[in-house]
Parts: C-alpha cells; structure tokens; sequence
C-alpha cells in the first residue's frame, strides 16, 4: 500500500523558526557549533609540551655528536625545574 498525493500536490512540508530560518539551515549551523566544540580543545592541547628543545645542540653548555646525530644538555637550578616541570 502506498500514500501518495492526489493531482500532483506535494507533501513536502517546509518548517521556518520563529527567525524566519528554516529547520534544516538550523540544523546545519548546529552541527557545525558542535564540531567546533569537539575539534577546539584538540588544537588548543595541540601546543608544544614541556621543555622545547633549542634549535641545534651547538647552543647548549655540554653537547656532543656523531654520524649526523648531536646530543646538549644543560643543568637546570631549582627554580629553572619548577618553571620547566609545573606542577598540576
């Protein structure tokens, strides 16, 4: 069994917000809010962690390489670790 129209009329029904925007342009913008929201805190944690590291070993104290790999370090004072390793 099937429900169609009589003499070509359509049932399509166009639903409008009390703003004049249509149900699907509502929706639409809905959707986009909530990725928004789900995408925000990925790129904002996308940050760099901890210490960034100097651009070339040659810039630290103590370094050292070999074969194209090179390796700095430097010690930190206690303050220099409170402000590189905060606390939660």
């Amino acid at each position: 069994m099937r429900l169609e129209p009589e003499g070509g009329e359509s049932w399509q029904v166009s639903i409008r917000l009390a703003d004049g925007m249509s149900w699907g342009e509502y929706m639409i913008r809905r959707l986009l809010v909530g990725v928004f929201l789900m995408v925000l805190p990925s790129v904002a944690a996308a940050g760099p962690k901890g210490i960034v590291p100097k651009t070339s070993a040659n810039r630290y104290p103590i370094h050292a390489g070999n074969d194209g790999t090179e390796v700095g370090a430097a010690l930190l004072s206690p303050a220099e670790v409170r402000r590189a390793f905060p606390t939660m």
